[in-house]
């Protein structure tokens, strides 16, 4: 541990990658309570939604692996900051379309655009941000600072953001509030796009590039 967070102060390239990648998995906080919020505040019928969102995710959750990757090892050398400036790209085109889905008519074409951008979006930043993040860490640490990576995501994006909207979304609604997970869960939504400015800054640096070079002299 010493050794890892050592790493992270010493390189504000990995460091960055790894914040963003665990904000940007809060989208699956947003995918664990879909069903319950469709049901409960859209007022949509719950059999359907499960058979949707299961479709849904299965379709794009399997794009999202295979797009991201591919499309992130084939523009990384064009945009610049790389791996990091494609998913700067990839947030701020998925994540306005979860924001709207919050609020488009249900069963409209931005609605389930919207819905597919947030099973679609977290998926596709595992390509470029562990290619960031390994080809930027001491041959040594990779796996060490993979799997802590993989702990800080399950601990804080996952499960500690599932308890906190589904605490905060049922205390809001013993209070009256009739939208509850609705402001909770555009919440989560607002932290994922949060996500792209700490990829813009592992963007910015210098080490980036370099490891770009090296991967295409490679």
């Amino acid at each position: 541990l010493r050794n890892v967070f050592g790493l992270l102060r010493g390189n504000a390239t990995v460091a960055c990658t790894v914040l963003g990648f665990v904000l940007v998995h809060l989208a699956f906080v947003g995918v664990a309570f879909a069903q319950l919020w469709l049901v409960r505040e859209r007022g949509l019928d719950a059999a359907a939604m499960a058979q949707k969102i299961g479709l849904i995710g299965i379709v794009f959750g399997v794009l999202g692996s295979v797009v991201g990757g591919v499309l992130s090892d084939r523009l990384a050398r064009r945009l610049p900051g790389g791996h990091a400036g494609f998913v700067v790209l990839l947030i701020l085109v998925c994540g306005p379309l979860m924001v709207a889905y919050r609020f488009a008519d249900a069963g409209s074409a931005l609605f389930y655009i919207g819905m597919c951008a947030g099973f679609f979006l977290p998926l596709a930043t595992y390509g470029p941000s562990l290619a960031l993040i390994q080809g930027l860490t001491p041959d040594a640490m990779r796996s060490t600072v993979t799997g802590m990576t993989m702990l800080l995501i399950n601990v804080f994006a996952i499960a500690i953001g599932n308890l906190v909207v589904g605490g905060l979304s049922d205390r809001m609604s013993a209070a009256g509030e009739g939208h509850a997970l609705t402001y909770v869960l555009l919440a989560t939504d607002l932290l994922v796009l949060v996500a792209a400015v700490f990829y813009a800054l592992a963007a910015r640096g210098p080490r980036v590039a370099a490891a770009l070079q090296g991967v295409v002299a490679h």
